[in-house]
C-alpha cells in the first residue's frame, strides 16, 4: 500500500503488554550510523519535551502511521509502544524501498554479505542470495573507513550493512491521484525543517488524519 497508512484506533500513547510482530507498512529511513540514540524517539505527546517511550531502530519496520501535523509530528505504532514521533523525514512505505541484489555472481555461493557496520573490516552475520529480491533499504551513507558507499538493510528480518554497488531499487507504481476535485494550485514553498535531533514544541494538533492528497502529504511526500 503507497498511500499514507493510517490506524483506526490510535488510543492514548502508552507502551502496550501484548504485542505482536510490527505489522505497519513504513519502514525507518535516513538514520545514520553515527546518530546517538540510533533511531527516532517515540514520546507520548507531539512535541520535544513530552516523555520518550521507546526509541524505533535506524532499521525499523512495520512501522503503522496515524494522524500527522503540518510540521511533521505523526501518530505511530511499533511494536509495543505507540506514541508521537518526528518523521517527516525519517518514514517511508516499505514498498518505495524495496530494492534487489545486483553485480553479485551466481557462482557466489556466499552470495552478499550483510555486516555489523558499514564497511569489509566489520563482520558479516548473514548472507543475501546473489539474486536477492525484496531488500529494504534504510539509508546509504559514506564508510567513515574509507568513503565508500554502504547502506543499512533489512532482508528476511535480518537487518545491517551491505556494499550500496550491490544493490539496484525496484520500480514502482507511481501513487493513484485523488479523484476529488481540483485542489487548486500547489501549497507554497515552506522552510526546511529544524534539526529533528532539537524537536521544537509544534503547538496544538492540526486536525484529521490526512488521506494521500492532504497537506501533510503534499509537505512530507516520502509519507505517502
Amino acid at each position: 500500500m503507497t498511500a499514507l497508512a493510517m490506524l483506526s484506533a490510535f488510543g492514548p500513547a502508552t507502551a502496550q503488554g501484548n504485542c505482536g510482530h510490527p505489522n505497519g507498512d513504513h519502514v525507518v529511513i535516513e538514520v545514520k550510523w553515527e546518530d546517538p540514540i540510533g533511531g527516532l524517539a517515540v514520546r507520548d505527546g507531539p512535541n520535544g519535551g513530552a516523555n520518550r517511550l521507546g526509541i524505533i531502530p535506524a532499521s525499523g519496520t512495520g512501522i503503522g502511521v496515524g494522524q500527522c501535523q503540518d510540521n511533521g509530528w505523526c501518530q505511530v505504532k511499533y511494536a509495543c509502544v505507540s506514541g508521537w514521533s518526528l518523521l517527516a523525514r525519517f518514514l517511508a512505505p516499505r514498498i518505495r524501498r524495496l530494492n534487489r541484489v545486483t553485480g553479485v555472481s551466481p557462482d557466489d555461493l556466499e552470495g552478499l554479505n550483510v555486516r555489523v557496520g558499514p564497511h569489509q573490516t566489520y563482520p558479516a552475520k548473514v548472507r543475501i542470495p546473489y539474486n536477492g529480491t525484496d531488500v529494504i533499504k534504510h539509508i546509504c551513507q559514506p564508510s567513515p573507513n574509507d568513503r565508500t558507499e554502504w547502506c543499512l538493510v533489512t532482508y528476511r528480518d535480518n537487518s545491517g550493512w551491505v556494499a550500496g554497488r550491490f544493490l539496484t531499487a525496484v520500480a514502482t507504481p507511481s501513487p493513484v491521484p485523488s479523484s476529488g476535485p481540483n485542489p487548486g494550485p500547489s501549497p507554497p514553498k515552506v522552510d526546511p525543517l529544524p534539526d529533528p535531533k532539537v524537536e521544537p514544541n509544534p503547538g496544538p494538533s492540526s486536525g484529521p488524519a490526512p488521506g494521500p492528497s492532504s497537506r501533510a502529504c503534499q509537505l512530507f511526500p516520502n509519507l505517502c
